[in-house]
């Protein structure tokens, strides 16, 4: 499913509590990742220190396929595009949008939350604010 941030993590704007109140639409025991989770996950699959905290492109070699559904690593991420604030649905079945919980709320609702991006033409994760 696809979900705005506010039904997401069951919040009305971003950084409205801490991480165990971040649950929202997650099963019991589990939340909305927070940019340094992401960060975690990128490390465990070869992404250099420097690349994780770089913001754009990343060309993590291989980190962003094994993140696709069908990679490797488990984490199986379907592509299933996403939705901006005032123009709807966009690159459904070619890109995968992934928001973390670290918000700059003075910028809400336009942006302010780091999230990453993975395509399906290539290996890269794109890591934007």
């Amino acid at each position: 499913y696809l979900y705005q941030f506010d039904a997401a993590t069951n919040n009305p704007a971003p950084g409205g509590g801490p991480v165990g109140a971040l649950r929202g639409v997650c099963p019991a025991g589990w939340h909305v990742a927070t940019d340094c989770e992401f960060q975690y996950v990128e490390h465990a699959l070869g992404m250099t220190v420097a690349e994780q905290q770089a913001v754009g492109v990343r060309a993590s070699g291989s980190v962003g396929t094994l993140m696709k559904s069908g990679g490797s690593s488990g984490f199986d991420m379907p592509l299933s595009g996403a939705r901006r604030y005032n123009t709807g649905f966009i690159n459904g079945g070619s890109e995968g949008h992934l928001w973390s919980t670290d918000c700059d709320t003075s910028a809400w609702p336009v942006g302010g939350c780091y999230k990453r991006i993975l395509n399906v033409a290539d290996g890269n994760i794109t890591r934007i604010k």
